[in-house]
């Protein structure tokens, strides 16, 4: 047994086992061979020392929430425990059960790596199809009806244009010369080959940063300014950059950068000049906003990864610029910059059409 090799260890809370048990059937006959602790851990034998030995013998990790929180994983060893993962390279999904939309703030830093989500039930396919693709790091054959994924191709690349149209050639340059005119009408719109950078933000004094919000009568300009990372009373703004972060003057007039916080995308801003202004509580850029959300409840947004393709490595508040040859993650998911940029103002596009319905 102590040779034996695992597809994915299930990390949990006892008070979830029924799901994790329907779960773990349902991986078996897929062909996944998962680690539970009731199947591995013989009575009498200390929990944590089988972990141990376990994580030698794993691919992949896959970190379930429930509604009743963490369980017998108290959230100092399940730091721990990740970090041994990371060390040795092994991949982390963190799976929302029925009933669960967010991560515990406790371990808020897995908002880095891409969820799967069980919301239609246990027997939920697409978030099976998920799951199943993060542990074996292959897409799974089979089709689930109204699936949407991620495309390791930009979904609106002319190559996928061809593809998809009907056989007839007329109606298929027709429709890849209408596709086409809508990419350069977007990427007009939103200034697509100026996005170059991105960055994480927070907001110390509230759940989302940069909301923007009209100002009522009884706020002082004073108060305002305390919790200017709150709220924006005009389209145009101050971006935030801490005295320790990195980056700040990289950005040049004109140029665009993506924000995003709690694993969603909430902003594209234009910089409109190249001053820096310094104060004693971090470096303020001026900038003015391209695109955000119009719907209210922010936490409704895709994940990051839907919109961005990839899953930022980071949790800085540093500028990191898209054509960085040490932007890693992005390279890898990303071959060419403008296939990137024609991607995402697609996203927000169709993001922006689906909120005004």
């Amino acid at each position: 047994m102590t040779d034996q090799q695992f597809d994915v260890f299930l990390a949990h809370s006892s008070k979830d086992k029924p799901l994790i048990r329907c779960i773990y059937h349902k991986l078996i006959d897929l062909g996944v061979r998962p680690w539970l602790d009731e199947e591995e851990i013989a009575p009498g034998t200390k929990f944590q020392d089988e972990i141990q030995q376990a994580i030698g013998r794993i691919k992949t990790v896959a970190i379930f929430f429930g509604q009743d929180g963490l369980g017998r994983w108290q959230a100092l060893e399940l730091k721990a425990f990740i970090t041994q993962c990371v060390r040795r390279d092994i991949p982390v999904i963190p799976v929302m059960l029925p009933g669960v939309e967010e991560i515990p703030e406790e371990l808020i830093f897995l908002q880095e790596f891409h969820s799967v989500f069980f919301r239609d039930g246990i027997e939920d396919e697409k978030a099976l199809f998920s799951l199943e693709w993060g542990i074996t790091g292959k897409k799974p054959q089979r089709k689930i009806e109204n699936l949407q994924v991620v495309m390791a191709n930009p979904p609106y690349s002319t190559t996928n244009i061809q593809q998809t149209s009907p056989k007839s050639s007329s109606f298929k340059e027709h429709s890849l010369a209408n596709e086409i005119s809508n990419l350069e009408g977007l990427a007009k719109k939103y200034n697509s080959e100026k996005i170059l950078f991105i960055k994480n933000v927070k907001n110390p004094l509230s759940e989302w940063a940069y909301r923007l919000q009209s100002k009522s009568g009884d706020e002082s300009e004073d108060f305002l300014q305390r919790r200017n990372f709150a709220v924006i009373q005009e389209p145009s703004f101050e971006l935030m950059w801490r005295l320790s972060a990195h980056g700040v003057d990289l950005p040049k007039a004109g140029d665009v950068m993506i924000l995003h916080q709690r694993a969603k995308v909430t902003h594209l801003v234009e910089f409109l000049d190249e001053q820096i202004r310094e104060t004693d509580s971090g470096y303020f850029r001026q900038v003015k906003v391209v695109w955000m959300p119009t719907q209210q409840d922010w936490y409704r947004l895709p994940h990051q990864k839907e919109i961005l393709g990839f899953s930022p490595r980071y949790a800085d508040g540093n500028t990191h610029a898209l054509q960085s040859p040490n932007f890693l993650t992005f390279r890898k998911a990303w071959g060419k910059l403008s296939d990137f940029q024609l991607h995402i103002v697609s996203c927000l596009e169709k993001l922006e059409l689906e909120e005004n319905i």
